[in-house]
């Protein structure tokens, strides 16, 4: 059976921040990753497995949507800027790259849904 890929956007607090108080989450607002950005992403893999790196960054940039609550050192809430819809790389720029990485997992965990999971949403 075929399943059709999810549309929606959803709300996801990465494990660095789980335990923190609810107010001090920030939260992250993900998209799937569509049929053309699964292709340019399996095309790269393909040309050059070993920036896997930037290959992250690429998908975590496809997938996001905006941020709730996320903050500079001082405390200013940092505003998404986005372009077409995904993050811009401004928006990129702001990210921790330890904190890519947790996105790149979640995304990668949404992406891989399980046949069993179907019908449990």
């Amino acid at each position: 059976m075929a399943i059709a890929l999810r549309s929606t956007v959803r709300e996801f607090v990465a494990p660095s921040d789980t335990k923190l108080p609810p107010e001090q989450q920030t939260t992250w607002l993900l998209g799937p990753l569509d049929v053309f950005d699964s292709a340019e992403l399996a095309d790269s893999y393909s040309t050059d497995p070993n920036k896997w790196a930037s290959k992250n960054v690429q998908m975590v940039r496809m997938a996001l949507r905006g941020w709730r609550n996320f903050k500079d050192a001082d405390g200013a809430e940092v505003p998404f800027i986005g372009l077409g819809g995904r993050a811009s790389d401004e928006d990129m720029r702001k990210i921790p790259f330890s904190l890519v990485l947790e996105l790149m997992v979640e995304i990668n965990n949404f992406e891989t849904i399980k046949r069993s999971q179907v019908g449990e949403s």
